[in-house]
């Protein structure tokens, strides 16, 4: 997971200093993740778009929701923290927000995450 988030803040990093990068230059990088796998250097990189990742995490939310009906899931962020109680997530357009609708002590509330702070899909126990 480090891997593809070092990998996402070098795609930002363009964005930072005011130009997009081109597709060919994510293209090319692709390219060189592929071919430093293929070799055997830097196993630990992963090309996912955030869109993708959040669709993963989304469509896992979904299947355990069909499998255990009568509990509730969570949700594990990287910085340790824990979403319980959660009814629904949906995933913005651009992939790397979610939007995690949960039951709380005082009714129903949203938090917005991160998609890459998402560690883990958990069931409720």
């Amino acid at each position: 997971m480090k891997g593809a988030a070092v990998f996402l803040c070098f795609l930002s990093l363009p964005l930072a200093l005011g130009a997009a990068p081109s597709e060919s230059s994510v293209n090319r990088m692709e390219g060189e993740a592929a071919v430093a796998r293929a070799k055997g250097a830097g196993n630990d990189i992963l090309v996912i778009t955030a869109q993708e990742r959040a669709t993963d995490i989304k469509h896992v939310f979904e299947f355990l929701e069909k499998k255990q009906q009568s509990q509730m899931l969570s949700i594990t962020l990287s910085n340790g923290s824990v979403i319980k109680n959660i009814l629904t997530i949906d995933v913005m357009p651009g992939g790397t927000l979610m939007l995690i609708k949960a039951n709380t002590m005082k009714g129903q509330g949203y938090q917005v995450v991160p998609t890459e702070e998402v560690k883990e899909v958990t069931i409720d126990s």
